[in-house]
């Protein structure tokens, strides 16, 4: 029996073998855990609450700033004017890239969707252009019936989102077979522009201090020890996948010297040749 949390008397507790337990007991031992690290705070990608509405599966751009879309809602409709009024011309300034937990793999990732996005880089919310507001304004019961919703407020307003949200990541998916992290930049380039990647609440990150970081943490997460840690903690899913949650990330130990020495910049090194390919 191990404690997960030794210096908790109510942490949870392991059922291990005698051999698991002194290997997890000598990774804890190493250095502080990750929830340890003032710097290292684990976070979670934005709820949209109205998926169906916000969520878009489909981008044409078109010239001046405009683009059709068509939300992902209008596969899950009937035929008719339901349906119909998942799609519009909206402007194209409006569109984010996003990734979730299922377009994210170990060092890589994938972002062929786009979201509505009403935010300034502070971010603040910021006015929707004409065409936005009518789609938008198209599906307010909607977005007002969301338990999220508070009474009074724009429309403008589609979901919380903070200047962490925007920044570059070090990344995993919630639901995974096992722990499986990529480094995320603040940006891609999307339908011609340089344009903000948004992260959904499938996916957990920590934003760290550099992108060097950010590579290191990342070749730290897809080594087999912090994977075999991770999952020791997990909580179990179907189909043999873990939910790797922030509570179970922030208790995974980083070894004192983490940040320093040969064998970071060695781990630098590879994560960053990975990543280049």
């Amino acid at each position: 029996v191990i404690s997960l949390i030794p210096t908790d008397p109510a942490s949870p507790f392991l059922l291990v073998p005698p051999a698991v337990a002194e290997a997890l007991r000598a990774m804890y031992c190493a250095g502080p855990t990750i929830g340890a690290h003032a710097n290292l705070p684990v976070r979670r990608g934005i709820f949209t609450g109205a998926n169906d509405v916000l969520l878009i599966d489909e981008v044409r751009p078109k010239l001046g700033d405009h683009a059709w879309i068509r939300a992902e809602g209008y596969t899950r409709t009937p035929e008719g004017k339901r349906r119909a009024s998942y799609r519009a011309l909206v402007e194209e300034s409006v569109l984010r890239p996003i990734v979730s937990g299922r377009e994210l793999r170990a060092w890589s990732y994938q972002s062929e969707r786009a979201i509505i996005w009403a935010y300034d880089n502070t971010p603040r919310v910021q006015p929707l252009p004409a065409r936005a507001t009518r789609y938008v304004q198209r599906h307010a019961q909607r977005l007002q019936a969301r338990t999220s919703w508070r009474a009074g407020e724009s429309l403008a307003r589609l979901f919380s989102v903070a200047r962490h949200t925007t920044q570059p990541k070090l990344a995993w998916r919630d639901l995974a077979p096992t722990l499986e992290a990529v480094a995320l930049p603040a940006c891609i380039t999307r339908w011609g522009r340089t344009r903000e990647l948004i992260p959904l609440n499938t996916v957990y990150y920590i934003s760290p201090p550099s992108d060097r970081h950010a590579l290191l943490l990342c070749a730290y997460f897809n080594s087999t020890p912090v994977r075999t840690y991770a999952r020791a903690m997990a909580e179990r899913a179907k189909d043999a996948h873990f939910r790797f949650f922030a509570w179970t990330i922030q208790q995974v130990p980083l070894p004192s010297d983490w940040e320093r020495g040969a064998i970071a910049e060695a781990l630098v090194a590879l994560a960053q040749t990975i990543t280049d390919q």
